[in-house]
């Protein structure tokens, strides 16, 4: 029989409770509603909150103590922060739930799995959602989408059975999954039954991996996701090193490869095709690098809490626009993402979940002598790691669907642990040793929290106006928002907002993004002289005392930095003219972007007349608020 790690613990509740804890794992693995949020989402998280109560009352204890306790409640925390400042509730219900139910699963495996058989079958269970994963991502897939290699002869061949999945609340294209997120998710999983294979001695457990890499191999390669292969690679490299320390070679090998790659192309001619449109790769720099932009100018705007859960699209839609971008679902950086969406408290949670989660895999890995459990770790770890580094240039999102595989190799990872700590040596033959599991790694965990807490005041110490921009910017965005689409300001939401965004104004004077906000918000309350005044000192912060590029497309700025000596630019406002023109033209019915470049026709051109033909097109296009461009209209026309 195997061990339990609670056998030595009195049971205080019989009956249906003791049930319920003992299948805790099975029930949320059954009904994961939360995935799919609807009416019945919060029946079923008072569900779990039965389940932990069960647990509670029947083991004497609410949870056993991780390393990664105090990153999940800080991750919690922040969720419920990025769910209150949201601007629109039911995109961030999605990927609140979703986060939920991670949590929960984390903690249902490390509170369920409690030998070595149980872990060892929970695993072959993994492995077989691994091939149901790979199979619906085959027949599920918008493959159209993928912008590598066009192989329609293929592509066109494969079934689209699974079709108009509940989705996260952001608008996508395609009722289907998306190639990316499909060759992301594979990439977390794929190094698991790779290591079981490879080096494992259980042979049930290898001949369902060998099937899971079959099945996963032609939806990895069809997904042609270059962030995903570049994970995957670094992480069946770590495979083979755990083997033998001379595999470490291949990757600075790569490196060297990829140099002598970049001087035998040309390094300029390299970086020019990178920052080039025209290039295939170009594009996804330069694009990228757009996304960068609006991302950081959010998150220096909302450091504490972000813009809002899962709300990147609209806010960056309407407030944050980038130059060449048309609507985007995320950032395209994990990190960068989890700071949009939570603040920097969220990326310090996510940093800390991480680091506790690879200091969990080398104390379990350490103190086990079985080769099963070892090995098992070793492919949670890469595959963790394969997550990690495609998320530095693209992300699925803390949330989402196929991140609720992270959070149960999380809890593999912890419920290994606390096997390895119960049990001395850890193996088939094993006697059960019950044993106190040790509460030092809940201590660390916590002074580590307590650090991470400390650490939020260092915004605050370079930034003091932070604050106030934070939550004039998060009142601002609610309040523009439901007068943009409703047409109807909400006057006490906009008085609210003014009233902050004023004292934030005067404590950031040079903050571009404060000045366009009061604009707006005086737009809309009527207030158009105020408005005009507002939109002027950001056209004077935008092109006056540098570059107006570097704020707005520093990728043209490195662009026009690599082209021959003495090959000139345009002027500056003529710069300037050309990313408002940008805005103008993809959001033609927002007045303010009709007067941005009215300012600087009329202010720094010294060509009045242009500015006032811009005005009547604005009026003609239906622009709102009209009453902004009729005001500026007539203020030209009185020669101010």
């Amino acid at each position: 029989m195997p061990a339990d790690i609670l056998s030595h613990r009195k049971l205080y509740v019989n009956g249906p409770l003791r049930w319920l804890a003992a299948h805790e794992l099975l029930c949320l693995l059954l009904a994961p509603l939360f995935l799919f949020p609807g009416p019945w989402t919060a029946v079923a998280a008072a569900a779990v909150v039965l389940l932990w109560v069960a647990r509670l009352l029947t083991t004497g204890h609410l949870t056993l103590p991780t390393p990664m306790d105090g990153a999940l409640v800080l991750l919690v925390v922040t969720a419920l922060i990025g769910r209150a400042v949201s601007v629109d509730a039911a995109m961030s219900q999605a990927k609140f739930w979703g986060i939920f139910y991670q949590v929960a699963l984390f903690y249902a495996v490390v509170n369920g799995l409690r030998g070595r058989q149980q872990i060892l079958r929970f695993t072959g269970l993994l492995l077989g959602l691994i091939i149901v994963v790979a199979a619906l991502s085959l027949v599920g897939t918008d493959w159209e989408s993928a912008r590598m290699l066009d192989l329609p002869a293929l592509y066109e061949r494969l079934p689209r059975l699974v079709r108009g999945l509940p989705g996260s609340g952001v608008p996508v294209a395609s009722d289907l999954f998306h190639p990316r997120e499909v060759g992301a998710t594979l990439a977390l999983l794929l190094p698991v039954p790779v290591a079981l294979l490879l080096f494992g001695r259980n042979g049930p457990l290898r001949w369902l991996s060998l099937l899971a890499i079959v099945a996963c191999a032609l939806p990895l390669l069809l997904s042609e996701s270059l962030q995903a292969g570049l994970g995957l690679a670094v992480a069946l490299c770590l495979l083979a090193a755990w083997r033998s320390r001379r595999f470490l070679l291949a990757l600075p090998a790569g490196l060297i490869a990829l140099a002598g790659a970049v001087l035998a192309y040309g390094p300029q001619r390299a970086a020019t095709s990178l920052l080039s449109m025209d290039h295939l790769l170009g594009v996804a720099v330069v694009l990228r690098w757009d996304i960068w932009s609006r991302a950081w100018a959010m998150v220096r705007d909302m450091p504490l809490t972000g813009v809002g859960l899962n709300t990147y699209p609209l806010v960056q839609t309407h407030f944050y626009p980038g130059v060449l971008l048309g609507p985007e679902p995320h950032a395209h950086s994990l990190f960068l993402q989890t700071a949009v969406d939570l603040g920097w408290p969220g990326v310090l949670a996510l940093l800390w979940l991480l680091v506790a989660f690879y200091v969990t895999a080398i104390r379990a890995q350490r103190l086990t002598a079985d080769r099963d459990l070892q090995v098992l770790l070793l492919g949670l770890a890469t595959g963790v790691t394969a997550y990690v580094l495609h998320g530095l240039v693209d992300t699925v999102t803390l949330g989402a669907k196929p991140v609720a595989a992270l959070f149960v190799m999380f809890g593999l990872a912890a419920a290994v642990y606390h096997l390895a700590r119960c049990q001395q040596p850890v193996g088939p033959q094993a006697e059960s040793t019950p044993a106190r599991v040790p509460r030092r790694a809940l201590r660390r965990g916590l002074v580590l929290g307590l650090l991470v807490v400390a650490s939020l005041a260092l915004p605050l110490l370079t930034n003091p106006a932070a604050p106030l921009v934070n939550a004039g910017m998060v009142r601002a965005h609610k309040a523009l928002l439901a007068a943009r689409t409703t047409g109807r300001p909400p006057s006490q939401d906009i008085e609210a907002a003014l009233t902050t965004l004023r004292r934030a104004a005067d404590r950031a004077p040079e903050n571009v993004y404060v000045q366009e906000r009061l604009g707006s918000l005086y737009a809309w309350q009527g207030d158009y002289g105020a408005a005009l005044a507002a939109i002027e000192r950001r056209v004077a912060l935008d092109g006056g005392g540098r570059e107006p590029l570097a704020r707005y497309a520093a990728f043209e700025v490195a662009r026009r930095a690599l082209e021959p000596e003495g090959q000139a630019g345009p002027a500056p406002w003529e710069d300037l003219l050309w990313v408002y023109g940008q805005w103008n033209r993809r959001y033609p019915q927002r007045a303010e972007g009709y007067v941005l470049q009215a300012v600087v026709w009329a202010e720094h051109k010294g060509d009045a007349a242009r500015a006032r033909a811009l005005l009547r097109a604005g009026l003609d296009a239906g622009a709102e608020p009209a009453g902004l461009l009729a005001y500026y209209a007539s203020v030209l026309g009185s020669g101010r």
